[in-house]
C-alpha cells in the first residue's frame, strides 16, 4: 500500500481534513459560502440545523445533497495521503455496513428501525419524513437494499413492541428542506430480538418470522367462523380456498347491504338512536377499507390475509380490543378465520341497521297521512282569516282616504272665506272719509 507523501506537515494536513469528523475529506464538496466538508458529514450536519457548520450560513438542505464532490481536491489528497484516504474509506465502509439493513437472506438480519404504528405485509402506506434522525435513515436505507422495519410504539412499556414488519421503499421523492415523502409496502413479519440506538434511531437484530414458528398463535376460539366444525374436517389447502371464497363473498355482501343502507338514509330520516348513529359511522369506515385495501378478486391467500388484517384489526378495536397482535397470527389459513368472523359481525350489523331504518320509514309514511289531513284544513282556515283580515284592512283605508278628502275641502272653503273677508275690509280702507 502506497504510503502518504513525506512532504505533508501537520499545517497542510490539517487544511485536508473535515471540520465535521476530523479526519480526511472523503467525497469532499464545497458549499456556496466557500467551505469544504465529507459530503455525507455535510448532510448530517445541514439535517439538525440548515446552516454551514463553520459560518452559519443559511443552506438548503436540497441542494447540499446535489453539490458535486469537488474532483481537484479529491484528486489532490488521494495523491498526497493515499494511506489515509484507504484507511478512512474502510472505516466509512464498516459504519455503513453496522448502520445499513442485511439482505436478510437467513433468518436474522439487521435492520433500521421506523417506530410508529403497526403495518402488515402486502399494506402500503405513504409517510413525510421530517425528523433529522429519520431523514438520515431514509438516506442510508436508499443506499442499500431501500428496506428497514415498522414497529409500533409501545405505550405501557415506553418503547418499541417487539413484534414488526419490515417495509421496502417503493418511491422516494426528496424535498428541497430536506424532507422526503415516500411510499412504502409491508414484506414480511418480524421479531426484534435486541436493538440498540445509532444516530438518533433504533438499528436492531430482527428474526424474520415463518408460520411455522412456535412462538405464534392460532385464531382465538371465540372469534371462529360459525360454520368453523365443517371447515376443519377439510385439507389446508381446500380449507384456505373455501375460507377465501366465504371472505369473498361475505365482503360483497357487506359491500352490497352497507351501500343500500347509505342510499337509504340519505333518502329517509337518519336513525334516531345514538346507537345505530354508531352503527351507521363503524359501517361506512369499513365499507372504506374494504374498498381501497382489500383485493378480492386475488388467488393469493397471503394477500388476501393480510390485506384484511387492517379491516379486522379496526373492528376489533371498537367491538372488543384484544392484546395480540394480529401479526401474532401464525397461518393465512387462521388469519382468514379471523376476517370472516368479522365480516360475519359486520354484515350482521349492516342488515340490522338497514331493517331499522326501514321500520323507522314506514312509520313516518303513517303518521305522515293524517297529519297532512289536519295540516290541510288548518292551512285553509288560516287563507280565510288572513282574507278577511286583508278585506278589513282595505275597508279602514278606504274611509280614511275620504275623511281626508273631506278635511282638505274644508281647510280650502276656510281660506276663500279669509281672502274674501281681507278683500272686502281693503275695500273699506280706500273709501275716502267724507
Amino acid at each position: 500500500m502506497a504510503e502518504d507523501h513525506p512532504g505533508v506537515d501537520d499545517e497542510l494536513r490539517e487544511q485536508l481534513e473535515c471540520n465535521v469528523c476530523t479526519d480526511v475529506f472523503l467525497n469532499p464538496v464545497t458549499t456556496p459560502c466557500g467551505h469544504t466538508f465529507c459530503k455525507e458529514c455535510l448532510s448530517r450536519a445541514v439535517d439538525v440545523r440548515n446552516q454551514c457548520p463553520l459560518c452559519r450560513t443559511i443552506l438548503l438542505v436540497g441542494a447540499c445533497a446535489e453539490i458535486p464532490v469537488n474532483v481537484t481536491l479529491a484528486s489532490v489528497i488521494s495523491k498526497l495521503l493515499p494511506a489515509s484516504l484507504a484507511a478512512r474509506r474502510e472505516r466509512a465502509a464498516q459504519e455503513a455496513a453496522g448502520t445499513r439493513a442485511t439482505d436478510g437472506a437467513g433468518r436474522e438480519g439487521l435492520l433500521p428501525i421506523f417506530v410508529m404504528s403497526e403495518m402488515f405485509p402486502y399494506q402500503k402506506m405513504q409517510l413525510n419524513i421530517f425528523e433529522p434522525r429519520y431523514r438520515l435513515l431514509v438516506r442510508r436505507a436508499m443506499e442499500g437494499n431501500r428496506r428497514f422495519g415498522m414497529v409500533e410504539y409501545d405505550r405501557g412499556a415506553g418503547g418499541m413492541k417487539s413484534l414488526g414488519c419490515e417495509v421496502e421503499i417503493t418511491r422516494c421523492d426528496p424535498l428541497p428542506d430536506g424532507r422526503f415523502h415516500i411510499n412504502i409496502t409491508g414484506r414480511r413479519r418480524i421479531r426484534v430480538l435486541s436493538s440498540r440506538v445509532q444516530d438518533g434511531y433504533a438499528l436492531a437484530t430482527v428474526r424474520y418470522l415463518r408460520d411455522d414458528d412456535d412462538d405464534l398463535i392460532p385464531c382465538p376460539s371465540v372469534m371462529r367462523p360459525p360454520d368453523y366444525a365443517q371447515l376443519e374436517t377439510l385439507e389446508d389447502d381446500e380449507c384456505v380456498k373455501r375460507l377465501m371464497s366465504l371472505v369473498q363473498n361475505q365482503a360483497r355482501l357487506f359491500k352490497e347491504t352497507t351501500s343500500k343502507t347509505i342510499a337509504k338514509m340519505r333518502r329517509g330520516p337518519r336513525p334516531s338512536s345514538r346507537r345505530f348513529r354508531e352503527h351507521h359511522a363503524h359501517l361506512l369506515m369499513f365499507l372504506h377499507h374494504l374498498a381501497s385495501g382489500v383485493p378480492l378478486e386475488t388467488t393469493d391467500a397471503e394477500e388476501l390475509s393480510w390485506s384484511l388484517a387492517d379491516t379486522t384489526r379496526a373492528h376489533l378495536e371498537g367491538v372488543h380490543p384484544v392484546s395480540t397482535s394480529l401479526l401474532s397470527i401464525a397461518t393465512a389459513k387462521e388469519r382468514l378465520m379471523l376476517g370472516l368472523h368479522c365480516l360475519c359481525q359486520l354484515g350482521a350489523n349492516a342488515e340490522q341497521l338497514y331493517l331499522h331504518l326501514e321500520k323507522e320509514t314506514e312509520e313516518d309514511g303513517d303518521g305522515e297521512g293524517g297529519e297532512n289531513g289536519d295540516d290541510a284544513d288548518d292551512d285553509m282556515e288560516e287563507d280565510g282569516d288572513v282574507e278577511e283580515e286583508e278585506e278589513e284592512e282595505e275597508d279602514v283605508d278606504e274611509e280614511e282616504d275620504v275623511d281626508e278628502e273631506e278635511e282638505e275641502e274644508e281647510e280650502e272653503e276656510e281660506v276663500e272665506e279669509e281672502e274674501e273677508e281681507e278683500e272686502e275690509e281693503e275695500e273699506e280702507a280706500s273709501r275716502p272719509i267724507v
